[in-house]
């Protein structure tokens, strides 16, 4: 691996412990549900980071991982759409998308994509999800007319970090596969473009937490 890719490696991952961080320190002031969820699911990031680098760093196949997280990641952020959106139908649509979701990845390790390989087909699923996820929230805020400055809003955040995160990387989660056994150049560079976003992501999450008690 490039230094180049090591020092975006190592700053990407360590960066996820500025949310926990800024989560743990803002606990005492409660805020509401939402904060709750979003901190769970810095934990959970910090967890995935933590094995995924631990892993990495002794040369050990780390990529069985992103099969188990992925799923679990889209089941969290969900959950806190859940919680956001009081209409039922949207509720029961979110409950069975998830289930549905886990299914598909159960199904693509065992029939589409090996346990030991990058599991691209449901990263772009996630990714369409999660976005169509975050549009529904632009277009509630915008009808409901009850969030005078948006950017103080912690899910209309969270939604925009979920647009611009996921709506960057999905390109290359559907393409990584092929790229690693065409050219590993193009990869290392798609990876850093990911890397980048990555940090963008926990620095955007940091900003959720340190809003969302205030609110």
């Amino acid at each position: 691996m490039m230094p180049f890719i090591k020092v975006l490696v190592n700053i990407a991952v360590f960066s996820v412990l500025v949310p926990l961080a800024v989560g743990l320190y803002q606990w005492h002031k409660g805020g509401k549900l939402v904060a709750k969820l979003v901190l769970l699911y810095v934990c959970f990031l910090v967890v995935v980071e933590g094995l995924g680098y631990y892993l990495g760093a002794r040369k050990i196949n780390n990529l069985w991982l992103s099969h188990v997280y992925i799923p679990i990641e889209y089941a969290l952020l969900s959950l806190i759409y859940y919680f956001v959106f009081d209409n039922k139908t949207v509720r029961w649509v979110l409950s069975v998308s998830v289930v549905l979701f886990a299914l598909f990845c159960v199904y693509d390790v065992f029939y589409i994509e090996s346990m030991l390989t990058f599991n691209s087909y449901p990263r772009t699923v996630e990714s369409a999800l999660l976005i169509a996820l975050a549009l529904m929230y632009f277009n509630k805020v915008f009808q409901d007319l009850d969030k005078l400055y948006l950017e103080r809003d912690p899910v209309f955040l969270l939604s925009a970090g979920i647009i611009i995160y996921f709506a960057g990387s999905v390109t290359f989660y559907g393409l990584v596969n092929k790229m690693m056994a065409q050219s590993q150049e193009q990869t290392r560079l798609l990876l850093s473009i990911i890397y980048v976003l990555n940090f963008g992501f926990n620095m955007l999450l940091a900003t959720v937490l340190w809003r969302a008690p205030r609110q």
